[in-house]
């Protein structure tokens, strides 16, 4: 046969099929390179059940790579890759050509690392940082913000709400309530040598002077409070005791709603009783309780400036003598 004497002109169309040819009788050593393009191939004609190839590639009308499998067995792809039953927000998953992806959930056994931050299972230390953040990997022990493998945390700052319970150490001061314990609030000198204040549930111990604003300060260790500002007992309205009584300090003691006044008098300097009320007796000695007399001793002059009873009898001061009345 002459060669090239036969040519498709000389074959009718379908008039060779598969029947016709010998199985590996045509390999691709007798395919002329770029003489089978796509468009030759009647869609769905070629199927298999598997592919011996040395690599993929697919492309776009434009003749643009849009999948490639690589003959070490990379893959690359130009667009998105996501399950079959994907559906945002509710079932499958989904990885965009940008980076970001959707999941249910993942196990990671190794590492995850943020600029910034990250989490990891570094089994290298006694107790090395698996969480920390606002610094990079490399300086993780020493970032702001770290969790180490037996639950201690170190941050710079917070806000914490909701409800704690445990201990929190924050140098030398000590927050203890395990909701099973009694409270405790503790803040000691440097090293905890000594306790400076504490609150617990039985008592509050202040071992340093304690000031209220810049009027009042109470020193333990001189067993003295110092108030320069009025100090104000009241039990009701009309049963109070002030001290001072005014800014300018002219009574000492004020009871009873300025009713009766303990004063130092400008001239003498003598401690005056002073009754403001207008009831007969303003001042009474009398044994509380008991029917026992009071006796009053006078150690030095008794001034009397009108008169005094004594029982039936008294004694009263006039223009020019005292009277002895029965």
């Amino acid at each position: 046969m002459v060669i090239d004497a036969i040519t498709a002109r000389e074959i009718a169309a379908k008039s060779i099929t598969a029947n016709e040819i010998m199985a590996g009788s045509i390999t691709a050593a007798e395919i002329l390179v770029g003489s089978i393009l796509a468009e030759s191939i009647a869609a769905g004609a070629v199927t298999a059940d598997k592919m011996n190839a040395k690599g993929l590639i697919i492309t776009n009308a434009n003749n643009d790579k849009t999948f490639v499998v690589g003959s070490e067995g990379s893959v690359s792809l130009a667009g998105n890759v996501q399950s079959i039953n994907y559906s945002a927000g509710l079932a499958g998953w989904q990885l965009l050509q940008t980076g970001n992806a959707e999941i249910n959930s993942a196990i990671v056994r190794g590492k995850v690392v943020l600029p910034n931050a990250g989490m990891t299972n570094d089994i290298t230390g006694l107790n090395p940082v698996r969480i920390w953040a606002g610094d990079i990997e490399a300086n993780k022990e020493t970032a702001p913000f770290r969790v180490q493998q037996d639950g201690t945390m170190t941050a710079l700052a917070g806000n914490f709400g909701g409800t704690f319970s445990g201990s929190l150490h924050v140098g030398n001061i000590h927050i203890i309530d395990t909701n099973t314990t009694s409270a405790s609030i503790h803040m000691n000198s440097n090293n905890d040598a000594s306790l400076i204040v504490g609150i617990d549930e039985a008592a509050c111990t202040f071992n340093n002077p304690v000031s209220i604003g810049t009027s009042m300060v109470f020193n333990p260790a001189l067993s003295k409070a110092t108030m320069m500002a009025r100090l104000e007992i009241s039990k009701d309205a009309n049963s109070n005791i002030i001290f001072p009584n005014d800014v300018s300090n002219a009574n000492l003691i004020e009871l009873y709603n300025n009713g009766f006044n303990i004063k130092k008098d400008p001239i003498t300097s003598a401690l005056l009783l002073q009754s403001n009320s207008a009831i007969a007796n303003d001042f009474t000695f009398a044994k509380q309780g008991t029917a026992n007399a009071v006796s009053v001793t006078v150690d030095g002059e008794l001034n009397v400036n009108d008169k005094i009873i004594l029982g039936n009898m008294f004694i009263q001061k006039r223009a020019d003598g005292v009277d002895f009345m029965f």
